[in-house]
């Protein structure tokens, strides 16, 4: 993918398929998950992880469930795919 997304017209539509997956798989209010605010900014999990400063990694167990964030990765998260801290907290209740 890294590749591909070099090229600018490439890169937008690829973010555009996960905007569209994101919307399809996880919009609705009962299937919310961190993977949806991820994809509804058309990134993928090595985009996040650069932007949060951490690793691809981390942010697939943060999404699968397999681990508690600690608060100052929840505040990341949050200023960084903009959206409230209590709706993260939220998704990643369930």
């Amino acid at each position: 993918m890294g590749q591909e997304e070099r090229d600018p017209a490439t890169k937008a539509a690829i973010q555009a398929g996960r905007q569209a997956v994101g919307e399809a798989c996880y919009g609705s209010e009962s299937s919310k998950s961190l993977a949806y605010f991820r994809l509804r900014q058309g990134w993928s999990q090595k985009e996040l992880a650069g932007r949060m400063g951490t690793s691809q990694s981390y942010i697939a167990r943060l999404e699968a469930g397999a681990v508690d964030p600690q608060v100052s990765t929840l505040r990341r998260l949050a200023v960084v795919l903009m959206v409230p801290p209590s709706e993260l907290l939220d998704v990643l209740n369930n």
